[in-house]
């Protein structure tokens, strides 16, 4: 019986030793990645919204050429690549078969006099130890942000960019 509550106690103290180290471990994290984070943060909270007098199709087409990204997904190395493409939706991604580390998405509406009217956001992310821990990332969502509003712009339309609220972030 003895031997029984000491084996208990020491899987008891490995487990509290393993809840204190990844708690550490995440504290630490969003210490050092606090600026990276912070960006990060921003930048899947921005929309980008857009209107332009081409047909959705068209601009559609326009963005996915301005983004030169192939449409296979990676089988192991990482990439930027088009997941999915419909003549209303361009969704892009960062990743591979095995898994995503960021996807955005453009929508592309009729405007109802033969224009478009869409946004874009980023619609999913990975973050480790709890904080976005690249500013690489960061980066390139805003780099194809950027370059969807080229593309619009290239089609004779507007865009514009805005931060969502904190009250209204999901």
């Amino acid at each position: 019986m003895e031997t029984l509550l000491v084996l208990i106690g020491i899987v008891a103290v490995v487990v509290a030793i393993q809840y204190i180290k990844k708690g550490i471990s995440h504290g630490a994290a969003k210490v050092i990645y606090k600026n990276t984070n912070s960006k990060g943060v921003d930048e899947i909270h921005t929309v980008l919204t857009f209107a332009a007098p081409s047909p959705p199709e068209s601009v559609c087409r326009a963005v996915d050429a301005r983004l030169a990204l192939p449409h296979e997904v990676p089988t192991l190395v990482g990439k930027m690549h088009v997941s999915e493409s419909r003549p209303d939706l361009l969704r892009v991604a960062l990743g591979n078969k095995l898994g995503t580390e960021w996807s955005g998405a453009a929508a592309f509406e009729p405007d109802g006099a033969g224009g478009t009217v869409g946004t874009y956001r980023v619609t999913n992310w990975t973050t480790h130890d709890g904080v976005i821990q690249s500013s690489g990332i960061t980066s390139r969502m805003r780099e194809v942000r950027e370059q969807i509003a080229e593309a619009v712009t290239s089609q004779g339309g507007t865009s514009q960019t805005h931060l969502v609220p904190v009250g209204m972030r999901k």
